[in-house]
């Protein structure tokens, strides 16, 4: 059985009770989930946690024709990669269910040419969406797709079946402000991060998906616990975040239990570091 995420309160209340010997007032819970919470976070970040796959995910921009400079996720820490997908197919749907979507009734390809391929939603009901074709009738033109969409595509939506794959090349601003063809509009080939934005070149000519994978920035994660990450940080590392709410409360008390327990603490966060390292993690900085 899969365990299900604790909430930050549950840990804050696990911990500071070690501590107390009983459960902590609602001003006490307050305080750690508002000040506590943050200052273990930011000792998981300073230690270089902040690499780990815990705190990989993913997100897809359109690129749209003309335009270069495009908006992160407001927890976006560092780029893993990035991709622009493309493709000779571009149509507009029939119809679509939740987990379908019809073709246009001049799709000539046979069941193997589209099974297997990924279709991204370009514009129209339901655009920015990416998944894979699990099925396809040629008779119907309905492709069966591997998850259910998030709003369901229609004859509005515009779609992209995906044959190229280009890896977006991230490079430092002052490689970036080198090139001088920026202007020039064809499939974009380059980008750089400055201040939580995306600048690419070549200026895209059509749309353009850009799946990309990031690693989070753990302190930009929820403290509400409404954030996936945050939730799967909670239920992951729930020993090392009920140890800080037991330490801060020690420190808090003047306890003299707090040196020892420091030392266990700080051998938790090392081993999420060392997992970190042990994957081959490289986190580009000074973007």
């Amino acid at each position: 059985m899969i365990p299900i995420a604790p909430s930050g309160l549950t840990l804050i209340i696990e911990g500071m009770k070690r501590a107390l010997g009983r459960t902590p007032s609602s001003g006490e819970q307050a305080r750690a989930l508002d000040a506590w919470l943050p200052e273990i976070k930011n000792d998981i970040w300073f230690d270089d946690g902040a690499s780990h796959e815990l705190l990989e995910t993913d997100a897809l921009i359109l690129l749209t024709e003309g335009t270069h400079i495009y908006n992160l996720p407001t927890d976006f820490d560092a780029p893993k990669s990035f991709v622009v997908l493309d493709g000779d197919i571009r149509e507009t749907a029939q119809a679509g269910t939740t987990n379908t979507i019809t073709l246009i009734s001049t799709d000539s390809s046979e069941e193997e040419g589209r099974i297997g391929k990924e279709i991204v939603t370009l514009s129209g009901t339901g655009s920015s969406q990416k998944r894979q074709i699990t099925a396809f009738n040629t008779t119907t033109k309905v492709a069966t797709v591997d998850s259910a969409w998030s709003t369901n595509p229609n004859s509005t939506t515009e779609y992209l079946i995906v044959t190229e794959y280009h890896p977006l090349n991230i490079v430092d601003l002052t490689t970036f402000n080198r090139t001088t063809s920026r202007t020039e509009r064809e499939r974009p080939e380059m980008g750089t991060i400055w201040h939580d934005k995306l600048y690419i070149q070549l200026v895209p000519d059509k749309t353009y998906p850009l799946p990309y994978q990031y690693w989070v920035n753990i302190m930009q994660t929820d403290i509400a616990d409404t954030n996936a990450t945050h939730q799967d940080m909670l239920k992951m590392w729930r020993s090392l975040f009920t140890q800080g709410f037991f330490l801060k409360t020690l420190q808090n008390e003047d306890d003299d239990r707090y040196i020892p327990e420091l030392t266990i603490y700080r051998d938790m966060i090392s081993k999420i570091t060392q997992r970190t390292q042990q994957m081959g993690h490289v986190k580009p900085h000074d973007f």
